[in-house]
């Protein structure tokens, strides 16, 4: 903290939700999410252990209105999501310099892992977890959210057990997009982005199916589909151009199946994508996942089921009806969002999308290779000829603000994780 901050923070009062700060004993570092910090606490009135994310309200790079706005919708997602397989936010204070998002903790470790440890899934396993997967992912865009950062680093188990539950973290960059309303902040991980992501051609729901696609590629082989880029600017290239194979001898075992529910995922084209719900119910996922086969059986049960008839403009409800509407929540309205009036942190995103890039290629940044030696790759360059100008754009200006931060940011959040 410089000394203006301190000066700063002398001249401003506690919040009123500041007192909760003190009832927080932090533990060890969990990881770094999206803008935050993440700690093991201890709730001290009741015992029990939490993830605290602690975000710096100013920080060198962004305004406290900046900080603030990122805060606020991470939790306006997270209120209005309950799910067995999304982290659930259990409260949230502020002090003079942080805000503060307390969650379940998630005691068994990433996706990422397991992963590592494991070299790659069997076709049964790894069904199993992307049904899983699919199925918040259906119930975060039946409420019109997108993650938008999907990856098995942001993909945690309850605990240890061989067969804890997967619950999806990390809503730093999600938002909310409704109809055909499309986002363009370029955001996520690099390695899990869709193609409209690093287009900027405007993206939705559909990026979100993407990324399930490349977490279905790594789970079943161990490496991502894309591993093959020397850098960032290649890695582009191959996710614009779904330039990927099913490499022999590490596919020859895998079912045609699961690679044709992977190509049904990574197609170019958003519009060519099946819905999360659609994706839930592929053959490849019923044939190893009785809850997929339930999720089929119920999908085409309501296809059958005969248009409901709406109640007439003289009909009246029952006093017990009236209550019950009189009780629920309103529905707050949201802004619209379009390709030109983008997210309200472009910038912030962006800075994190370039820090990722460096680290990207390293043994943390690429998934631990269960088949393959990990190779050190150069510096980016700067430059490649022959591309769109539109992508030379996003490729030139994340090359150039990311690189330098890249290589410090980089190699301090590997020390950390180590």
């Amino acid at each position: 903290m410089t000394l203006l901050d301190a000066i700063r923070n002398l001249a401003v009062k506690d919040p009123p939700t500041a007192a909760k700060r003190k009832l927080y004993k932090t533990n060890k570092i969990l990881g770094e999410g999206t803008f935050g910090v993440v700690k093991e606490a201890t709730y001290l009135p009741t015992g029990r252990n939490v993830a605290l994310k602690g975000i710096k309200k100013r920080t060198s790079h962004d305004s406290p209105e900046v900080v603030e706005a990122a805060v606020k919708r991470e939790m306006a997602v997270l209120q209005t999501v309950r799910h067995p397989h999304i982290i659930a936010l259990l409260d949230w204070f502020e002090t003079k310099d942080k805000h503060y998002l307390v969650f379940e903790l998630a005691t068994g470790g990433e996706l990422y892992d397991r992963i590592a440890k494991k070299g790659k899934f069997t076709e049964r396993d790894a069904a199993r977890i992307i049904f899983t997967i699919l199925d918040a992912v259906a119930f975060l865009h039946e409420k019109d959210i997108v993650h938008r950062d999907l990856k098995p680093e942001n993909l945690l188990y309850r605990d240890s057990t061989d067969d804890a539950d997967l619950v999806i973290a990390d809503f730093g960059v999600s938002n909310f997009v409704h109809g055909d309303e499309l986002l363009s902040t370029l955001c996520g991980s690099p390695m899990y982005a869709a193609p409209e992501v690093i287009k900027r051609s405007g993206h939705g729901k559909p990026a979100d199916i993407w990324s399930v696609g490349i977490i279905t590629y790594c789970l079943l082989v161990g490496y991502p589909p894309f591993d093959f880029a020397e850098d960032l600017m290649d890695l582009m290239d191959a996710i614009t151009s779904a330039n990927y194979k099913f490499d022999s001898p590490y596919w020859d075992n895998i079912s045609d199946s699961a690679k044709e529910f992977i190509r049904s995922l990574l197609k170019v084209k958003p519009a060519e994508r099946p819905t999360a719900r659609q994706a839930s119910i592929h053959p490849w996922l019923c044939k190893y996942s009785f809850r997929a086969r339930e999720a089929e059986r119920l999908f085409h049960a309501q296809e059958t089921l005969p248009p409901q008839t709406p109640p007439r403009p003289t009909e009246q409800k029952s006093t017990t009806e009236q209550d019950a509407i009189l009780q629920t929540p309103a529905v707050v309205p949201r802004r619209s969002i379009t390709p030109t009036e983008d997210d309200d942190l472009p910038n912030l995103v962006e800075r994190v999308w370039s820090a990722h890039s460096d680290s990207l290629f390293s043994p943390r940044g690429k998934l631990l290779k269960a088949f393959r030696t990990l190779q050190a790759v150069g510096r980016m360059s700067s430059t490649k000829k022959g591309s769109s100008s539109s992508m030379e754009d996003s490729q030139e200006e994340m090359v150039q603000s990311g690189t330098k931060q890249a290589e410090t940011d980089g190699e301090a959040k590997e020390q950390k994780v180590a």
